[in-house]
């Protein structure tokens, strides 16, 4: 098993609605794809399931690219978030 890292997951726009708060801490692996990476953050907060594939996650202010293994540290702020409407 690998170790895990608590991480600051930031919540916005619906994500924050769905959530009902701004922000949570987490247990992630500290070393994972970004799809291992999406599917610990879903099991952790089940309602983001209502989102579908439709949100983006970012790692200390930066979007995660989908190629590639991530490696966390501890207190790393992550941030999903979902489409923001606009005209």
């Amino acid at each position: 098993m690998s170790d895990t890292v608590q991480v600051t997951v930031l919540f916005f726009a619906k994500a924050r609605e769905l959530i009902g708060k701004s922000s949570s801490l987490c247990a992630l692996p500290a070393s994972c794809t970004y799809s291992e990476l999406v599917a610990h953050i879903r099991n952790s907060f089940p309602r983001l399931n209502i989102l579908g594939d439709a949100f983006v996650l970012s790692l200390n202010e930066d979007y995660i690219e989908e190629e590639g293994v991530l490696n966390l540290s501890q207190g790393d702020e992550l941030a999903v978030i979902p489409p923001i409407s606009g005209g």
